[in-house]
């Protein structure tokens, strides 16, 4: 098994699966809940919102793809067409 949350009532119960988990298993826990399979999880309970979000992803992924920062913005892939709306000539 790779990774997972658990949802529980009582520390007691989280407790005691955790170790019986470790009884096979090499594991470690984040009690917060802010960290998931690399994700950085920020919750808004009162909203009922969470933020997901990859702090340095990007800085990290244009290294290892040794892609150089360009001078410019990049926002997209490709040159913008314009889009033209509407034909030139109205058929009835």
């Amino acid at each position: 098994m790779d990774d997972f949350g658990v949802k529980y009532v009582g520390d007691e119960h989280a407790k005691h699966l955790l170790k019986t988990l470790n009884k096979k298993y090499k594991t470690s826990s984040e009690w917060e809940g802010k960290r998931y399979i690399g994700l950085t999880l920020e919750w808004d309970y009162i909203n009922r919102y969470v933020h997901v979000s990859m702090p340095g992803y990007c800085e990290r992924a244009g290294k290892q793809f040794h892609h150089p920062i360009p001078k410019k913005p990049e926002d997209q892939p490709y040159p913008h067409a314009e889009p033209t709306y509407g034909a030139k000539q109205q058929y009835a």
